[in-house]
């Protein structure tokens, strides 16, 4: 059978990014969290960790909270529990205590955040260059591993291999092979005394029967012959395998690395060529993330581990849950007679791993020793890359008992992908690929198994989602795929809904656009697009599913916005056209200008132009104007100058698409600043901020105006729905808005057949409709563009964005942030809208106070909710509003407000 490669993504993350104590919790639609506790269980203690905070603190609460998780585990009790935000943790954790069976000791992440635990140290080093791209460094640091922005690098190595790859890194076979030397011409021609044999000699002609270790002590350089001490396992070249390592002289390659302990000297050709003071540099420095040793009932949940691994020997019901661990182990010594400690080692009674993931282990993923373990639903792959003895995925070792190995994906492997030589173990329902990579003296295993046949085309396994990012985020996708190695990747980006896509190339805000994680750093606005992958090997190729990555301002009211799901949503923050972008659905609009060169009395115009790349043409339009969102630092509008007596008029003109005209109900919104009056604007009744609305022997769509003329009410918005032969009277708000900015929303009900006006928050005026909405769908020729800042007309016969369509009624005044839902906005929602985007951005607050055997929890905006878990799940409290009273219940209750409506 072939072999084929697995491409599994573990997970990515932002090393050295700064974490603080967090006031607004990072998921798009929560404004904030506020955790309270109706009632003392015991004397259960609830600590934090996070990168901002310090030892000295109390860590009881987020704004007060502990600098190392080891602080924690020196004061923690049965019942407690830590709860660790996001940041790099360079620590060992051992607690101090043990749990018990109804009260255990938890550290966990804290919702949201991703907390690594690190058994690695940065080498800040002072590097020059030895010779080409390879540089120097003295350090009198002694290490086995080394890592470059994330990635274990090779030690230099003949053959040379890629990283992450040592279980189909290339080796050689010897023309003669003895228990102490061997001969092979194809060796280069450099002295290798004092570099490393990593030989595999056969037995009875399995080829790569096992493995040893030997320091090389011989070289000839005539007959291209090494020499060691010690008697490796068998003779046989024909099918002995090995290569060699450890050698200044090795090191030929970008990915490689040599240390001279001796002379205390780090050698090293980063991937990109590029000095390493470039790049985060790492060693490992710490064999465990959490020591459990000799203790009981400790969970360790949600954490991620780089680097290190997690013991638990001696324990008693300790668990590790939803982890991820990469990088685990690397030992490089492969023989008989040497026992390897082994990092993830499991002993004593009753302990499990379940729901995890392992990646990269030199020997054993998990090595259990105990009585009644379990290792259950975990993908556990890349093991035993120097495989001396008996390693596997999951080894189930001599002297234990009634361990359960069930419901694994155990792949990839240099020996076994389950080890068993305990007595009474349970081996059922776990998918087992890719053993005996590196020896034949193993296999999957000898218990119950399911065997999975594979296609060698690329198939994904995982396919990467949709992103929603802050500006000045990093943003990543992944991918999981699987097929005949090796597999490539390629990432491409383009415009939503184009379907064309082209290669990403690595630098700038780009990197590992041909790896398995694509991250985009430090976001714009101009970075929302559409994304695909492209995977490729011998076989054939397949493309991902198209992925968006939408791109929010880091403020409360594009966070809510976006919660509530829009089918389009342009916050108008450019500065620089022509495009403006939605940052949704990607429904771009473009900025247009007439040509028509005359005033037309109603300014109405057929022939337009796209505008330039400049902030304003200096008559009809300005972007990066002053916003009128005070919760938006920096908030920005675009301004339309459309007198009567303007030649040419400017507005915003998106292609038509169903998502506009959805027929039913159907929600708009925007907000305008409407000019003081009279502008000597009077041959027209109303200006139209957003108009979707053709005409031609039949009138549809819709359009949202605000009265021009000299009547008197001149200020007031309005709203409408085109039908034949239209509205005689459409609903307008009761109060003018003349020189100031309002927040509009017009909503149809289309069950109802009604259409509501609200103007700041508040519904201004109702209008029962004697006919239904029609849609611009219903006709052909009328599938007209929706336009920001004018209404849109047909012109019989059809016609293109820039001719054959009259617009007219062009808007005079500011319009940002507009919004169209294809549902009818709750009027708590439209509150939440105007309340964020009118409020000072300050930070929301959620108190609590008891009175008795009640107690009053009160909080300053949006929707409550409640959980008995941290972690959730949490439900929505119906019809609570603030302050909201409810009675003590013995039993602690968590609860947020979140401006995501129910």
């Amino acid at each position: 059978m072939q072999k084929v490669e697995s491409a599994r993504v573990n997970y990515c993350v932002q090393r050295n990014r700064k974490c603080s104590v967090l006031k607004i919790v990072r998921r798009p639609f929560l404004l904030f969290v506020a955790i309270v506790l109706l009632a003392q269980v015991g004397h259960a203690t609830i600590y934090y960790v996070s990168k901002s905070g310090s030892d000295s603190n109390t860590g009881i609460t987020t704004n007060l909270s502990f600098l190392t998780i080891q602080k924690a585990a020196s004061v923690m009790n049965a019942g407690d529990t830590c709860y660790i935000f996001s940041g790099i943790y360079r620590e060992t954790v051992t607690p101090a205590h043990s749990g018990t069976s109804g009260s255990p000791i938890t550290f966990a992440a804290y919702p949201g955040a991703t907390p690594i635990v690190s058994g690695a140290d940065v080498l800040s080093l002072s590097w020059s260059v030895y010779s080409n791209s390879i540089y120097q460094a003295s350090t009198t640091t002694s290490f086995r591993q080394l890592f470059v922005d994330g990635v274990m690098m090779n030690e230099a190595r003949w053959p040379n291999a890629t990283v992450n790859n040592l279980l189909y890194a290339p080796r050689s076979t010897p023309s003669v092979c003895t228990f102490t030397y061997l001969t092979d011409p194809s060796l280069p021609n450099v002295n290798l005394v004092g570099a490393t044999l990593h030989i595999f000699p056969d037995e009875y002609n399995n080829p790569g029967y096992a493995a040893n270790t030997r320091q090389i002590t011989g070289w000839n350089s005539s007959t291209k012959t090494i020499s060691w001490s010690g008697n490796i396992f068998n003779t046989n070249a024909q099918n002995t395998f090995y290569y060699v390592y450890g050698s200044l002289s090795l090191l030929d390659i970008p990915t490689e690395w040599y240390l001279d302990a001796t002379g205390e000297t780090l050698y090293l050709w980063a991937p990109d060529g590029a000095s390493p003071a470039t790049h985060v540099v790492e060693v490992k420095t710490r064999t465990s993330a959490f020591t459990l040793d000799n203790l009981s009932y400790i969970t360790v949940n949600g954490i991620y581990v780089f680097a290190a691994g997690i013991s638990m020997a001696d324990t008693t019901d300790c668990i590790v849950d939803n982890c991820n661990l990469e990088y685990v182990q690397h030992n490089t010594t492969a023989d008989w007679q040497v026992s390897v400690p082994i990092a993830n080692q499991v002993s004593g009674n009753g302990s499990m791993w379940e729901n995890s993931s392992i990646t990269y282990s030199s020997q054993d993923g998990i090595r259990c020793t105990g009585q009644n373990e379990i290792v259950s639903n975990c993908v556990i792959q890349q093991v035993d890359y120097y495989p001396g003895t008996y390693y596997a995925c999951v080894t189930a070792f001599s002297g234990g008992s009634g361990t359960k190995i069930v419901n694994n994906t155990l792949w990839y492997s240099g020996r076994y992908c389950v080890g068993d030589s305990a007595t009474s173990v349970e081996i059922g329902y776990n998918d087992l690929g890719w053993g005996e990579l590196l020896t034949s003296d193993g296999g999957g295993t000898s218990a119950v198994a399911t065997l999975s046949v594979f296609n060698p085309s690329p198939s994904f396994t995982t396919q990467p989602v949709n992103q929603t990012n802050v500006v000045g985020q990093t943003a990543t996708f992944t991918a999981d795929a699987v097929g005949l190695s090796p597999l490539y990747y390629q990432w491409q980006a383009g415009a939503v809904g184009s379907g064309v896509y082209t290669n990403l190339i690595a630098g700038g805000q780009f990197s590992a656009v041909t790896n398995s994680i694509l991250n985009i750093n430090n976001l714009t606005l101009s970075n929302a697009g559409a994304f695909v992958v492209v995977v490729t090997n011998s076989a054939g190729s397949i493309t991902s599913a198209v992925v968006t990555l939408t791109v929010i301002t880091n403020s409360a009211y594009q966070i809510m916005i976006t919660a509530d799901h829009p089918v389009a949503y342009w916050p108008m923050q450019e500065t620089a056209g022509p495009t403006i972008h939605d940052i949704v659905g990607g429904y771009n609009g473009t900025l247009m200008t007439s040509t028509d060169g005359t005033s037309l009395g109603a300014n109405q115009h057929t022939a337009f132009t796209t505008a330039g790349s400049g902030p304003s043409d200096g008559a009809t339009y300005l972007l990066g104007g002053p916003g009128g969102l005070v919760s938006v630092p920096g908030d920005t509008a675009i301004y339309f100058t459309n007198l009567n007596t303007s030649v040419n008029n400017s507005q915003i003109v998106v292609p038509y698409n169903t998502a506009f005209d959805p027929g039913t109900n159907f929600s708009a919104e925007a907000w305008i600043y409407v000019p003081g009056y009279p502008i000597g604007y009077t041959d027209t009744a109303f200006q139209t901020p957003l108009g979707f609305e053709a005409h031609g022997g039949s009138a549809n769509g819709w359009w949202m105006g605000v009265e021009t003329d000299s009547s008197g009410s001149e200020g007031d918005v309005q709203f409408n729905i085109a039908y034949y032969p239209g509205l005689s009277s459409p609903p307008a708000s009761s109060s003018s808005f003349s020189g100031r900015w309002v927040y509009v929303a017009e909503i149809y009900t289309g069950s109802n057949s009604n259409l509501l006006c609200y103007t700041n928050g508040v519904l201004m005026t109702t209008a029962d409709l004697s006919a239904y909405y029609e849609s611009e769908g219903i006709y052909g020729i009328h599938k007209l563009p929706f336009v920001i800042g004018s209404y849109c007309a047909s012109y019989n016969g059809g016609g293109t964005l820039a001719t054959g369509y009259e617009r007219g009624n062009f808007w005079h005044g500011g319009i940002s942030h507009v919004a169209i839902y294809n549902y009818a906005l709750t009027p708590s929602q439209i509150s939440n809208h105007y309340q964020v985007g009118s409020t000072s951005a300050t930070s929301p607050t959620m108190a609590i106070q008891s009175s008795g055997s009640s107690v009053t929890i009160s909080w300053t905006l949006g929707f409550l909710q409640q959980a008995a878990a941290l972690a959730g799940p949490w439900a929505y409290v119906t019809n609570a509003v603030s302050p909201y009273t409810i009675g003590s219940t013995n039993q602690a209750q968590f609860f947020r407000s979140t401006l995501q409506s129910p």
